[in-house]
């Protein structure tokens, strides 16, 4: 008889799961508690609710490891869940940070007919936490947090499907200036002009530390979902009001020098000027709405994470660029800080 009360019992948690789910969906979903006052709107807090139903039924399956739901749900939806709980519950979008940390690693789930098994999405869930963690916990200093975690679908077949984590941590807040006053090498950890740093920092490097410091303040417990990592590179983006074209300066948006022999001005160091040209150039590009800029609509800058180039080209020649990946998502405001990886 005990067995037969447990066994109600558990469906009975299960099914309340399933409501708290369906309810998220409706258009009245109540805020869920909080020890602090936030500022949630609507669309906030039923994609909470949302989330949260989804964290119920994990912990559900955790707590009942031997018990088999038969729950499945798409490709698309497990991405979705999978990439929003980790940063509704662990992501810090408010907190500031000057230089990013990235961590890039695989996923591989069992797929069937288009859909995954809840079960396994559990399992692979947890394993990309504990990934994450370790990460977290393996930085230098105090001073980081998870900023911001995108999953992506990297490779399926009839049986199986691969996804693609790539986690970005904030670390350091040192620095305030909002211009350069030193020059830079281009890249590859070359050192500042007068011989500092080197092995430390380089142009690319300090660019994205001065974007990150003067991209402002968002309202605490901010979290990003539906997580774009979006590559650019300088040669994508001409810069419209060069008086000289193709004079190897102020050619691009972004820092490129070409040597191929011909073109004057090659070089490898930058200066205080072309520092804070590009510095607004690579601004310009990043927050400027897709096709003119790299910014997809409707979704909101969260880091970057740049570097210096080089190759050698044909006929003798070499390239120096920046390239580098952008992160953007949906903004929201969290009913709770983030909790600890």
């Amino acid at each position: 008889m005990k067995i037969f009360k447990l066994t109600i019992l558990t469906l009975a948690v299960f099914v309340l799961a399933a409501i708290i789910y369906s309810c998220s969906k409706q258009d009245n979903a109540e805020p869920v508690s909080s020890t602090s006052e936030i500022s949630q709107s609507n669309a906030d807090i039923q994609i909470e609710n949302k989330i949260r139903a989804f964290k119920s039924k994990m912990e559900f399956q955790r707590e009942n490891p031997g018990y088999k739901s038969g729950e499945s749900m798409s490709v698309d939806s497990a991405v979705w869940y999978m990439e929003a709980a980790s940063n509704q519950t662990y992501a810090d979008g408010a907190s500031t940070f000057n230089k990013t940390v990235c961590d890039t690693f695989s996923i591989v789930l069992d797929v069937a007919d288009g859909v995954v098994n809840l079960n396994d999405v559990v399992g692979a869930y947890d394993d990309m936490i504990q990934n994450l963690s370790a990460t977290y916990n393996a930085l230098p200093g105090d001073n980081n947090h998870l900023v911001v975690n995108d999953i992506s679908l990297t490779a399926v077949d009839e049986s199986s499907l691969k996804l693609g984590v790539n986690a970005v941590f904030g670390t350091g807040t040192d620095g305030t200036s909002s211009i350069f006053n030193y020059e830079w090498y281009w890249g590859w950890l070359m050192g500042r002009g007068d011989g500092a740093f080197v092995g430390e920092s380089d142009a690319a490097e300090e660019i994205e530390k001065m974007i990150h410091q003067r991209k402002g303040t968002l309202p605490p417990n901010s979290y990003y979902t539906d997580v774009d990592s979006v590559y650019v590179e300088a040669e994508d983006f001409i810069n419209p009001n060069d008086p000289i074209p193709n004079d190897n300066m102020y050619d691009y948006l972004m820092f490129r020098n070409l040597d191929n022999d011909f073109l004057p001005n090659v070089h490898a160091l930058l200066s205080v000027d072309e520092m804070n040209f590009y510095l607004l150039g690579t601004e310009h590009v990043i927050y400027t709405n897709e096709p003119d800029g790299l910014r997809p609509t409707g979704k909101s800058f969260v880091s970057t994470d740049l570097l210096g180039e080089f190759i050698y080209a044909p006929n003798n020649a070499s390239l120096r660029w920046h390239q580098g990946w952008v992160q953007y998502g949906v903004l929201h405001a969290n009913s709770q800080p983030p909790s600890d990886l």
